[in-house]
């Protein structure tokens, strides 16, 4: 009985975003020139989404303004639901994204950068396509670790992304999101639909805490990535102590240098 409950969200998420995502291309008929029209609607998605699945999310720290580039640990699928329900930003995806029915067409209206890691020349012409959206204003959410982690890891960073923010005036805001139950992370060989099922069979409410950090600064790209990979690290413990989670991080020794470690 309780898969019924879990294929009855899926069902009932999947609902929620075609109606947005058609919203999204109807729209973008008479939208204009305005490149960002879609914004509103995705954060709209956003939050019916996170309302029907009966995910609290508490957000701590300052909100970061338009025209900054964001730098999260990936827990999950649902970060990113999270983030558009109160921020409006343009992601970062993996090129696979850019071919999937319905979906691709409202993220390309919504200013997603695909990628190809598998390709200098895309990951290339995506730090210029950043650099661009950041020139205009818009603030960009790269997930820098490129996959998700299950707690208490925090994975190893990329470091192109920070060799592109390096030496800039970009305000760079770190940010560490931990989820109540650890299971929400979505790794290993899981399917989407296979995760989102059973994890959305087990009844209750589900918590994440999001907390975004001050912006940082720096000139060199791997001091760049040490320090934001220091402050995830210790705001991610932070928040998996405020909820009670006793874990053991297998990575201790890859952010832990404290000279590197962003001053408070």
């Amino acid at each position: 009985m309780q898969k019924i409950r879990g294929i009855y969200k899926l069902l009932g998420f999947t609902v929620i975003l075609a109606f947005h995502v058609t919203r999204v291309i109807i729209k973008s008929i008479w939208a204009g020139r305005d490149p960002n029209f879609a914004w509103g609607i995705v954060k709209d998605c956003g939050r019916d989404e996170a309302r029907w699945l009966g995910i609290d999310i508490e957000w701590q720290g300052r909100i970061p303004e338009e025209g900054a580039l964001i730098l999260p640990n990936h827990r999950s699928y649902l970060d990113i639901i999270h983030f558009v329900s109160i921020i409006p930003v343009c992601f970062v995806a993996k090129i696979e994204v850019s071919k999937w029915p319905l979906i691709s067409k409202a993220a390309r209206i919504a200013r997603t950068i695909f990628v190809d890691r598998k390709d200098k020349n895309s990951r290339q012409q995506t730090r210029n396509q950043v650099k661009e959206r950041l020139k205009e204003g818009v603030s960009v959410l790269v997930f820098p670790e490129g996959t998700t982690h299950m707690s208490p890891e925090v994975g190893e960073l990329h470091k192109g992304i920070f060799y592109v923010a390096a030496g800039t005036d970009v305000p760079v805001i770190p940010a560490a999101v931990e989820y109540q139950d650890p299971e929400e992370a979505w790794v290993g060989d899981d399917g989407f639909i296979e995760h989102f099922v059973r994890r959305f069979s087990v009844p209750g409410r589900k918590a994440v805490k999001i907390r975004f950090g001050e912006p940082i600064k720096e000139e060199d790209g791997e001091v760049f990535r040490q320090r934001v990979g220091a402050w995830i690290q210790e705001n991610t413990r932070e928040l998996q102590e405020e909820f009670g989670l006793a874990l053991d991080s297998k990575l201790d020794h890859v952010w832990n240098n404290e000279d590197l470690a962003p001053k408070p």
